[in-house]
This record gives structure tokens, C-alpha cells and sequence, in this order.
């Protein structure tokens, strides 16, 4: 799924960036190289800016270290898979998922009667909620789709 793939960039950008490189010192190309595509590098690359220019905080806050971590009830638990849990940990702990963010999809979760979430659902829940993918009319949607390419 295309969406998949730009949330796949966006860790990997933030997760870049959390090494203290500058966004002018990754090399997009590698990105490239593994097989993502130039309209999926620019969609998660306008994702990144549409949230650096609506919360100046953002990168501030997507590499912050971590001090405390959230502990997950028994219903939690037995309703994602191992892997589904680590990368929603792992989401949360590198920032790219807010606080508020992570409780959200939790809820939704739940209230859309999952009986067990895999990684893959997962991905594409968060994909969904975090590139907000609701609004043909908002400019940050159209931004994503337009660049919904199959070319480099």
C-alpha cells in the first residue's frame, strides 16, 4: 500500500534525523536504491514539512529521548501481536507517534472490535491516521495523493 510505504519513509528520515544529521546530510538516494520511489520519498518528505509548519515543536519532539515508558493492560496485550506491540512501542519512543497519538489508536482499535491486530493492519491504521487521510479538501491529503506516482 502506498500510504505503508511513506509512514516506512518517515521512520526512516526521523529515525535519520535522531542521529543528529541534518536533513541535508541523508542520502535520499539510498532511498532509491531500496526501493521506494520519488513521488513516496516526496509524499513522506511533505508530510515532514506540513508538521514542521503546523507545530514548530515537531522535530523537537520526534527526537526527544524518552523517560518514561507506558505500561500495557492484559486486554492490550492479547489483542496486538508481539510485532504489532514493538513497532507501537517503537513508534512511540522515537516520537513519530505522540503520546496522545498512540492512546487514540489504541482506542480505535478497540472500538473497531479487532480481535487480534497484526503488523501489517497496523501499519496501515497508523499510515491512515497519522498522514490524516480523510480529506480530499485538505492541502496536506492532496499533497500525499498528487504525488501518488509510479515513476522515479
Amino acid at each position: 500500500m502506498f500510504y505503508n510505504k511513506i509512514l516506512e519513509i518517515i521512520v526512516l528520515i526521523l529515525s535519520e534525523l535522531k542521529t543528529n544529521k541534518k536533513a541535508n546530510e541523508i542520502d535520499y538516494n539510498a532511498l532509491s536504491e531500496i526501493g521506494y520511489t520519488s513521488s513516496e520519498i516526496n509524499s513522506a518528505l511533505a508530510w515532514i514539512f506540513s508538521k514542521i509548519d503546523t507545530d514548530s515543536n515537531f522535530l523537537k519532539n520526534a527526537l526527544k529521548n524518552i523517560t518514561s515508558r507506558r505500561i500495557y493492560n492484559e486486554e492490550e496485550r492479547k489483542i496486538f501481536t508481539p510485532e504489532a506491540l514493538g513497532y507501537l512501542i517503537w513508534l512511540n519512543e522515537t516520537g513519530i507517534l505522540e503520546d496522545a497519538d498512540r492512546e487514540i489508536l489504541i482506542d480505535r482499535i478497540f472500538l473497531a472490535g479487532y480481535s487480534k491486530i497484526e503488523l501489517t493492519d497496523l501499519k496501515s491504521l497508523i499510515a491512515i491516521y497519522l498522514l490524516d487521510i480523510k480529506d480530499i479538501n485538505d492541502i496536506k491529503t492532496r499533497l500525499i495523493l498528487e504525488n501518488n506516482g509510479t515513476q522515479n
